[in-house]
């Protein structure tokens, strides 16, 4: 047994003579009492579409006191311990060094072909969006093979960050966040009427245009030092991305959840149906940490 994130995520070795074929499993559990955030994650790899979709990590087996207790469709009524046995995936996304994928690599397609295809599963079978896609939760075995794995953590809300029909996530809103991704992206409203974020958006719309002095240099300098998200792109050092690859990538990024297409939509974009092997990096992997990185600093 190793510790991946102690106290609750361990790799355990898998028993030869064990119905699972891996040498390997992922153990899953939770200190806290109620274990609410495990029953959820129950809950929701049991639906028969998550289950068998080959884009979502599967779930194994569940290890309790009483499994048919565990099992039960009143999963929130679970008291006692019981762990999540997952299947083992060799890396999160993060963790590929995208420089060995710079050439001749069709594993950039492959990321955005598998989350697109679990997202479709996710939203037609259910009618709900996964609100976390980032590196560390996208994971691959194989990467340099001929036939990557990828797969991604499940996680069900019926909400989109922006949310559907009118609705948002309830929470903060960082204006300067928001001037970022009007800089990386474009223009942008309130996706609500709602005088707390209207405010936060017309600072943030000041912020993008803001300039100072800066005391070295004694020039005008912008306060948000972003560029555009073909800009940012131009500047990873030793790395030329196709125009269709950037494309794509524009294509995905629409806050207006009217024009935005959905993961179904996606994958029939020229850049994911065209058969030759892309010669950029990883740029699914640079994107996201872009987007990421983006949010916290100038």
């Amino acid at each position: 047994m190793e510790a991946l994130k102690a106290p609750t995520v361990f790799r355990a070795q898998v028993l030869p003579d064990s119905t699972i074929k891996s040498p390997f499993a992922v153990v899953k559990t939770d200190t806290k009492p109620e274990q609410s955030m495990l029953k959820l994650e129950r809950h929701n790899h049991g639906l028969p579409a998550i289950a068998s979709c080959p884009y979502i990590r599967q779930l194994f087996d569940v290890v309790g006191p009483d499994r048919d207790y565990v099992d039960c469709e009143d999963y929130e009524t679970v008291q006692d311990p019981f762990y999540l046995v997952f299947e083992w995936m060799e890396h999160d996304l993060r963790a590929v060094p995208s420089d060995k994928f710079r050439q001749g690599s069709n594993l950039p397609r492959t990321i955005a072909k598998s989350v697109l295809s679990a997202l479709t599963v996710i939203k037609q079978k259910y009618n709900s969006c996964h609100t976390d896609i980032s590196p560390n939760n996208i994971f691959l075995s194989n990467p340099s093979g001929p036939s990557p794995i990828v797969k991604l953590v499940h996680w069900l809300c019926p909400e989109s960050i922006f949310g559907s029909r009118g609705k948002n996530v309830k929470g903060s809103y960082e204006a300067w966040s928001i001037a970022k991704l009007q800089r990386l992206i474009g223009p942008m409203d309130p996706p609500i009427d709602d005088p707390a974020l209207v405010a936060e958006f017309a600072l943030a719309r000041k912020m993008g245009i803001a300039h100072y002095e800066d005391p070295d240099t004694k020039k005008m300098t912008r306060v948000l030092r972003i560029g555009t998200l073909r800009e940012e792109l131009a500047r990873i050092p030793g790395l030329k991305i196709s125009p269709d690859l950037i494309d794509f990538i524009h294509y995905l990024l629409v806050i207006d959840h009217t024009k935005r297409p959905t993961a179904a939509e996606a994958m029939q974009h020229p850049y994911l149906l065209a058969s030759e092997v892309p010669r950029e990096t990883s740029m699914i992997a640079r994107l996201l940490h872009l987007l990421r990185s983006a949010l916290w600093y100038p």
